[in-house]
């Protein structure tokens, strides 16, 4: 049985970096959308400008 860092590691070098990277985007794009619908929430993004409402 493998630990949770050799599953990750398996679909890395399965899959490669592309489809992680799309899929955490799209989770993320989301995320922010739906924190948009929620008055009074603010969130930071990673260029450090403040978003929501």
């Amino acid at each position: 049985m493998l630990n949770g860092l050799g599953v990750a590691s398996d679909y890395t070098l399965k899959g490669g970096l592309d489809p992680i990277w799309t899929r955490m985007s799209n989770l993320m794009n989301a995320l922010r959308a739906e924190l948009g619908e929620i008055p009074g929430i603010w969130y930071k993004i990673p260029d450090g400008h403040a978003a929501g409402s």
